[in-house]
């Protein structure tokens, strides 16, 4: 939720008790930044694509 609100990695670090680091390692979602080309790796290669 912290994430999605768009809370700095150092912010949601700190409530969590947690370096940067780790916050960003286990709390961050891992996001896309350009959908194509996202889409166009993904049709290249779909068994390594996740649900």
């Amino acid at each position: 939720m912290l994430d999605e609100a768009d809370l700095p990695i150092t912010a949601i670090g700190d409530q969590l008790g947690n370096t940067p680091a780790v916050a960003k390692r286990h709390y961050r979602k891992q996001r896309v930044a350009n959908p194509g080309n996202a889409e166009a790796l993904e049709a290249m290669m779909p068994a390594a694509a996740t649900p």
